[in-house]
C-alpha cells in the first residue's frame, strides 16, 4: 500500500475523508490510520502557530477553572511547560476549598501506595479474599493496611472495617461532584477531629455598624477615638455518619473490572445524591442541617398559591445579600419548569421578554439562567407550591465539615443464603449554614437580606 499524502489543511483533510476508495483502504489498516491522524495533527500545529497558542490558552483557562474550583492555586503569570502535566499527576490538592477532593494529609493517604487499584482494595476487604487467585498478594496488603491504621490509635473511629485509601475516597467524591448541587459550591472544611468550631460573625443589622459592633467614625485631628468591637459566635461542625449499604453477588468479587464497573458508576452517584438532599433539606437531627432550615433563611411570600410568578422572582432577587449575587444560583424543583418556562415581562407594556433565558455552554448543552444567574432543576427539593420549591442561594456561605475518611466493612452472614456479600461504607461529614441571621441593611429597610432566599408555601 502506497503511503497516503498527509493533508496539510482542514480543507485537504475533508477532501481526503470524502474519497471513498482511499478511506476504505486506510480503514483496513488501523496502524496506518493512526499514523495519518498523528501526522496531520503535527503538521497543522507546526504550521499554524496561532492555532497552537489558541489551544494552549483554552487549555490553561480550563485548567485554571478546575484548579481554583478544587482549592488549588493558579501560578501567577500562567503555566510553565510541563506544569499542567505535573498537576495532573500529583492531583488537585489544597486545604479549605470548594468541593475539596484530594488531601495528602488525610488519614487514608498513606494507604494509596499499598493498593494498585480500587478493585484490589475491595478484594482485600472481602471476607473470602483467600479464595481469589491473588490471595497471597492481598494477604500481605491487608497486613500493611492494619499496620498503618494501628499507628493512628484513637484517631480512627472504632466502627470496625477498613479505612479507605485517600485516592479512592477522592475518586468517589470527584465522581459524585458531577451531579451534586451543594458540595461543589460550598466552603468545605477539613476536620482533624470529630468536632470543629468555626468562627461566625454574630450580626443582625448594618444600620449603624457592621460585623455585630464595629463602628466607623470620621474623627477630627487630636480628638479621642471611640471604641468599638465586633461580635462573634461560632458554628460547630460535628461529624455525622453517612452510611451506604449494598449487597453484591459473590461472583462479582472474582471479576475486579466488572465490580468496578458497578462501583465506579453507582456508588459515587448515590453518595452525592444523598449528601445533596441532606445539605439542602436536612433537619440537623443526627444529620447535617440543610441550608433551607437554618436561622438565616429569608422566606419570600408567594404571589399566587401553588404557582411561581415574575413578581416572586423579583422579590427573591431583591432579598439576596448584594455581595452574594455573583455566587448565587437558583435551585428549582423539576415540576416548577412549566411555570418558569412561561414567565415573561414587558419592559414597554407591549413586547414581552422571557424571564428564563437559555445559553449554550462549552459542550453545546443549553443552560437556563434567570436574571443572569444559573438555574438548577432537581428532584431533591420540595414540590411546586411548597416552601423551597424555588430558592436563590449562595452556597459559598454553607459550611461542609469533612472528616476526610471513609471506612468499608463486608459481611457474609447477613445474606449467606443468597450467596451475596453485604458491604457497608461509612463516611463522616457535617453541614451547617454559616450565616446565622438575616441582616437588616444599612438603609434600615424592613426587607432583610440573606445569602439564602426561599419562596414560601
Amino acid at each position: 500500500m502506497t503511503a497516503p499524502t498527509i493533508p496539510s489543511t482542514p480543507a485537504e483533510l475533508e477532501e481526503f475523508l470524502n474519497d471513498g476508495s482511499r478511506m476504505k483502504s486506510l480503514l483496513g489498516n488501523p496502524k496506518e490510520m493512526a499514523q495519518l491522524v498523528d501526522s496531520y495533527a503535527t503538521k497543522v500545529l507546526n504550521k499554524d502557530k496561532d492555532l497552537v497558542q489558541q489551544f494552549r490558552a483554552e487549555l490553561e483557562m480550563t485548567a485554571a477553572d478546575v484548579i481554583e474550583a478544587s482549592g488549588g492555586t493558579v501560578p501567577r503569570g500562567g503555566f510553565k511547560p510541563g506544569q499542567l502535566g505535573a498537576l495532573r499527576q500529583g492531583g488537585l490538592k489544597g486545604r479549605a476549598n470548594k468541593g475539596h477532593i484530594y488531601n495528602s494529609a488525610a488519614l487514608g493517604a498513606p494507604l494509596d501506595k499499598e493498593f494498585d487499584s480500587p478493585a484490589e482494595f475491595f478484594q482485600a476487604c472481602w471476607h473470602r479474599s483467600e479464595a481469589l487467585k491473588n490471595a497471597d498478594t492481598l494477604k500481605s496488603k491487608r497486613a500493611a493496611h492494619a499496620k498503618i491504621v494501628n499507628s493512628y490509635g484513637s484517631t480512627v473511629p472504632s466502627d470496625g472495617g477498613f479505612l479507605i485509601p485517600e485516592r479512592l475516597r477522592s475518586e468517589i467524591l470527584t465522581l459524585s461532584l458531577e451531579d451534586s448541587i451543594v458540595r461543589p459550591r460550598a466552603t468545605v472544611i477539613p476536620m482533624d477531629s470529630l468536632k470543629v468550631p468555626i468562627p461566625a460573625v454574630d450580626e443582625t443589622s448594618r444600620v449603624s455598624n457592621i460585623y455585630g459592633g464595629v463602628t466607623f467614625y470620621w474623627t477630627p485631628e487630636g480628638a479621642a477615638l471611640t471604641d468599638s468591637s465586633g461580635k462573634f459566635s461560632q458554628v460547630t461542625l460535628d461529624a455525622k455518619k453517612l452510611t451506604a449499604y449494598a449487597a453484591l453477588p459473590n461472583e462479582l468479587m472474582h471479576d475486579a473490572e466488572a465490580f468496578m464497573g458497578w462501583f465506579g458508576a453507582k456508588l459515587p452517584q448515590g453518595y452525592g445524591y444523598w449528601e445533596d438532599i441532606t445539605f439542602l433539606t436536612g433537619d440537623g437531627v443526627d444529620k447535617p442541617l440543610g441550608v433551607y432550615n437554618g436561622n438565616g433563611v429569608v422566606s419570600v411570600s408567594r404571589n399566587t398559591s401553588s404557582h411561581i410568578k415574575y413578581q416572586d422572582i423579583v422579590s427573591m432577587y431583591s432579598r439576596m445579600y448584594p455581595s452574594s449575587v455573583k455566587n448565587a444560583v437558583w435551585v428549582a424543583a423539576h415540576d416548577t419548569f412549566p411555570d418558569l418556562a412561561e414567565l415573561s415581562f414587558s419592559p414597554d407594556g407591549t413586547n414581552y421578554v422571557p424571564v428564563m433565558l437559555w445559553l449554550a455552554n462549552a459542550v453545546g448543552t443549553p443552560s437556563p439562567t434567570i436574571l443572569g444567574r444559573p438555574v438548577i432543576f432537581t428532584e431533591k427539593v420540595t414540590a411546586l407550591g411548597t416552601k423551597g420549591d424555588l430558592s436563590f442561594v449562595d452556597f459559598s456561605e454553607y459550611l461542609i465539615g469533612d472528616r476526610q475518611m471513609m471506612q468499608l466493612e463486608s459481611s457474609q452472614d447477613y445474606l449467606f443464603a443468597s450467596d451475596k456479600t453485604a458491604f457497608r461504607l461509612v463516611s463522616r461529614v457535617d453541614g451547617r449554614p454559616w450565616v446565622q441571621s438575616a441582616i437588616t441593611p444599612h438603609n434600615n429597610s424592613s426587607n432583610t437580606l440573606s445569602p439564602y432566599v426561599t419562596l414560601a408555601t
